[in-house]
């Protein structure tokens, strides 16, 4: 899994953005474009803001109603690898953007900050919907797009690019379609539902196969499907059923936290579910935290 993040930034790092809109690399999809927007170069694509220019356009976004920016970043490094925002438009619809400096391009960290904006959107801020309007001829953005689900629109347009027209297409997504786009799951018994709704269930586990597959963000329904709470998975292990840590016991929260209460309850379940099941048997463990509870 990329550990990625968003982080609204203070104003005293408004220099990591300075720098990439200065950055040729980084700002030439913009290249081209009638763009009347000051220290815009239309030949590179860059754009210079002075620091009191930047403190002002700061002013005017961070904090403010219908208007959301953060810098994007991975665990690993200490420096933001990139931006996301979003605002509401004079259309009444909310509008977004994405940024991700050269260097960290082309390994899939724009997918999980989209995936991260949406939560900000639609779990956090209730907001509707978010669209982006992008040249056609950026293939691997619109595909990227698509996998963190948004859709083509019938909207389409056109920007003039140096000589040419480039075909430009929008693409959204809304509350509704991104919630139904949730892996929903739910437990054998209600009582584990509780525990995590209290906070003191923070794990599940089960059997490892090598085709397993998990969203990072899940809805957690009851035994009628009702939603219930959203969760964010934010680590996986995987390891043999014997080498149990006391942290996971922890985490499972069930029982008295115990290694063995672990292993007693979760051998008489494997065993149920598997013929084949013994103390070598690989053992999947999703540690989650909660995000949304429904009302």
């Amino acid at each position: 899994m990329n550990n990625v993040y968003l982080k609204v930034p203070k104003k005293e790092e408004l220099h990591y953005r300075k720098e990439w809109m200065i950055d040729p690399d980084t700002m030439n999809y913009n290249a081209g474009y009638d763009l009347e927007l000051k220290g815009y170069n239309k030949k590179n694509g860059t754009i210079y803001k002075s620091d009191e220019e930047l403190s002002i356009w700061y002013d005017k976004w961070v904090g403010v109603d219908n208007k959301y920016f953060a810098f994007i970043y991975i665990n690993s490094v200490e420096e933001p690898i990139g931006e996301v925002y979003y605002y509401l438009d004079g259309d009444n619809k909310y509008h977004m953007g994405i940024l991700i400096i050269s260097k960290y391009r082309g390994k899939g960290y724009s997918y999980y900050a989209l995936k991260e904006l949406q939560r900000v959107a639609f779990i956090e801020n209730n907001i509707s919907e978010l669209i982006d309007v992008i040249p056609v001829n950026r293939v691997s953005a619109i595909k990227t797009f698509k996998r963190a689900g948004f859709i083509e629109t019938d909207n389409i347009s056109y920007e003039k690019c140096f000589k040419d027209n480039v075909r430009c297409q929008e693409l959204l997504i809304t509350k509704d379609k991104y919630y139904n786009s949730l892996e929903k799951w739910k437990f054998s018994d209600d009582e584990l539902l509780d525990l995590v709704l209290s906070g003191r269930k923070k794990a599940t586990s089960s059997i490892y196969n090598e085709n397993i597959n998990y969203d990072v963000y899940s809805i957690l329904t009851d035994l009628q499907n009702n939603n219930r709470c959203i969760l964010k998975t934010i680590e996986t292990r995987i390891y043999k059923f014997s080498d149990v840590s006391k942290d996971i016991a922890t985490l499972e929260g069930e029982g008295d936290l115990s290694i063995n209460y672990w292993k007693k309850v979760h051998k008489e379940f494997f065993s149920k579910i598997d013929d084949n099941f013994n103390n070598d048997t690989l053992i999947f463990t999703e540690i989650f935290e909660i995000v949304k509870i429904f009302e």
